[in-house]
């Protein structure tokens, strides 16, 4: 954003609407209303549920746990998010929307998503984190997420959002592809005189190759782990077990290929079907958790349920419910298996 805000000369250079009409560029977009009502559709539907789950997470008290702590930080990340990936891209698929001529609108837009982006997928690798501390509980670093230390490492992810804020450029959408991109330019014809890569957001970029490397490792480490602990207790993977070992997988794998594609596809021209379906993805990676906590998680299930019905949210509880996890496996001596399902 700085380069918006305070060079400002620089910012017109590179991002310019005068090599065509605002009617030129109108016509490039390919308006799609139907897509453009599915990914607005998408986007409400999976934040319907999950601001009631949030609810209950903070009415039971349940975020005095770590986890939760860091549950509900990622949750409020993932409502934002899809609000750009749902209303915000959808309305723009409707239009036939490329860059130009609402350049500085789409570049501070695009700017604010990748920082939502980066602050949600880091505070995910966090939670797996937290589970791995929680799973082996190395003295100092279990220490660091008890009581209210935990919102020193969620102020850490604020912080380093706030890098992608001041110093990472915007993405800008294009409705030939139906995405957002580096390249505001990006399938425009005329302008191939005008270099790419001076366009590359390096943020986005390396953190996405950081994503697309730790999450994969946070959770071989988790699963070992769970097999190693139960068989040195001399018993097979339980029920409980499994359940969370195969919802970390899918929503990780949401997470994963939003950020592995995302990163291809600035890169190497890819078919309009993977863009559109990339923004699904990313829609999925962010709204998923809300559905996996309503199936999963009886604590949350019956707390919503009791939200919706006009009902008190028991605050007191002795022990926490399994928290389903696009990043998280709670430490197998909190869990009761009674507590699932």
């Amino acid at each position: 954003m700085e380069l918006m805000l305070f060079r400002h000369d620089e910012y017109r250079k590179l991002y310019n609407c005068s090599y065509k009409t605002d009617e030129e560029w109108w016509s490039i977009g390919k308006p799609n209303i139907p897509l453009g009502v599915a990914f607005i559709a998408i986007g409400v539907i999976m934040t319907m549920p999950y601001i009631p789950c949030l609810i209950v997470m903070v009415k039971s008290r349940l975020y005095r746990w770590a986890g939760y702590k860091i549950m509900l930080y990622v949750g409020v990340m993932d409502i934002m998010c899809l609000c750009v990936s749902g209303p915000i891209t959808g309305m723009l698929a409707t239009l036939g929307a490329v860059s130009c001529p609402y350049i500085d609108v789409e570049y501070a837009i695009g700017n604010l998503g990748v920082a939502m982006w980066a602050s949600q997928s880091m505070s995910v690798v966090l939670l797996a984190f937290n589970r791995c501390v929680e799973m082996w509980k190395p003295k100092y670093l279990y220490d660091s997420f008890e009581g209210h230390r935990t919102y020193f490492w969620l102020l850490g992810c604020t912080l380093y959002s706030m890098i992608f804020v001041v110093y990472a450029p915007g993405l800008t959408f294009s409705a030939t592809a139906y995405a957002w991109f580096y390249d505001p330019y990006k399938n425009v014809p005329g302008l191939d005189f005008i270099e790419r890569t001076q366009y590359v957001n390096k943020y986005h970029f390396l953190h996405n190759i950081f994503i697309v490397v730790a999450l994969p490792a946070m959770y071989i480490f988790l699963c070992v782990s769970l097999w190693w602990k139960s068989r040195r207790a001399g018993g097979n993977i339980s029920k409980v077990q499994k359940i969370m070992t195969v919802q970390a997988f899918f929503l990780c794998l949401f997470t994963f290929l939003s950020a592995f594609i995302y990163d291809y596809m600035q890169f190497y021209p890819v078919p309009a079907s993977v863009s559109i379906g990339v923004n699904v993805t990313w829609q999925m990676s962010n709204g998923a958790p809300a559905i996996i906590y309503l199936i999963v998680n009886k604590t949350i299930r019956n707390g919503v349920i009791a939200l919706v019905l006009g009902n008190r949210v028991v605050k007191e509880m002795i022990t926490p419910s399994i928290a389903p996890m696009r990043s998280t496996i709670l430490s197998m001596s909190k869990v009761e298996p009674a507590s699932v399902m």
